[in-house]
């Protein structure tokens, strides 16, 4: 006889499938439904959720392009047995489905055993994923109020919840920040660093007048690879800098800034908006189905942020942006009263109730 719920979550090991992910998953056990998380290889799990949740992992290709895409189907379709012969082996009573490689297998199996599926949208564009299964799926939970190719066509069966955010966000909700004289400025380009940040954003933001630096303070994730011109090329302007690879304490950072230049990731956007936090958006070009660019701007038409198209923008254009929003507190006060307005800080809260209601 079972003694509780067991719920399996799907998702891919980037941080835009896996932090909303672990986010559910954390609050599912604290209401004492047991959780099994299906991932990936490259998901690296806080060691205190170690010990909360399951985990098992679908091996992938490592490789990317044709052969590497090729590798992964091959390894999904053997994994599909053991799929089947696991999920009716642990009596499981949902799978939500995250998006990513890991979900296909998974999500397949639940269907050929008649398991309720639960599906996730983080983005505002519906990833391949969710598209191939929302015809199975008894609810899906969306980020975004309009989702391209999933609202219009399943509108019955979508909740909006917002997406699941890092714990840490949500202790940060209500605590008042002391904002000091200097205007902080939080670049960051993803888990990975991206290009544009050293290549644009830092010679843009290098560029102010004087004036304007002068009541800047730049905190700026960069790739190895750049890290050492960047540096070289704040201190040669004397921008006061901090730049490395990594930030532990992103949502703290995010707290304490007056505006960031960011990417527009699902996980990133829903941070930000939670946070209040104005932006310059500029998404990610070569993303599975442009997602990022719909993220933005969707984003932007609420007046929170400022969307910068890497493909047709270019450094002027940017620093411009700079210029307009640093030259007057009360763009910058307006822009995150709008992103506060979208932001959403109990969405694994509603996440959970969508999927305890279709439970046993």
């Amino acid at each position: 006889m079972k003694n509780s719920n067991h719920i399996v979550i799907a998702a891919g090991g980037t941080g835009g499938h896996f932090f909303p992910a672990l986010a559910l998953g954390l609050l599912l056990r604290k209401k004492n439904i047991d959780v099994t998380f299906m991932t990936d290889e490259r998901t690296v799990f806080p060691e205190e959720s170690q010990k909360a949740i399951r985990i098992k992992r679908i091996r992938l290709s490592k490789l990317k392009g044709i052969k590497g895409y090729i590798i992964s189907i091959t390894r999904m379709i053997y994994a599909l047995p053991k799929l089947l012969r696991w999920l009716l082996g642990h009596r499981v009573d949902a799978v939500v489905g995250f998006g990513g490689y890991p979900s296909v297998p998974t999500l397949l199996a639940a269907v050929f055993l008649k398991i309720p599926i639960i599906l996730h949208e983080q983005n505002a564009k519906a990833g391949r994923v969710n598209r191939l299964f929302a015809k199975r799926a008894k609810i899906i939970t969306v980020a975004f109020e309009n989702t391209e190719n999933l609202t219009d066509k399943f509108q019955s069966k979508c909740i909006l919840t917002g997406n699941p955010i890092r714990h840490r966000f949500v202790e940060l909700q209500g605590q008042e920040v002391l904002l000091k004289q200097k205007k902080v400025c939080l670049i960051l380009g993803g888990s990975q660093g991206a290009a544009v940040m050293a290549k644009w954003v830092a010679p843009a933001v290098a560029n102010l007048p004087k004036p304007l630096l002068e009541t800047m303070q730049i905190i700026h994730q960069s790739r190895e690879e750049d890290l050492v011109a960047v540096k070289t090329l704040y201190a040669e302007r004397g921008v006061q800098a901090e730049v490395a690879t990594f930030f532990s304490n992103v949502p703290d950072l995010m707290q304490k800034a007056r505006f960031a230049i960011t990417r527009a990731g699902a996980s990133t956007i829903a941070e930000l908006t939670a946070m209040g936090c104005p932006a310059i958006l500029l998404p990610y070009p070569h993303a599975m189905d442009d997602h990022q660019t719909s993220n933005a701007m969707a984003i932007a038409q609420s007046g929170g942020a400022v969307f910068v198209d890497e493909k047709t923008g270019d450094r002027n254009y940017l620093e411009s942006v700079l210029r307009n929003m640093l030259q007057d507190d009360d763009v910058l006060l307006s822009m995150s009263s709008k992103m506060k307005a979208m932001g959403v800080t109990d969405a694994a809260e509603r996440m959970c109730r969508a999927i305890t209601s279709i439970l046993p």
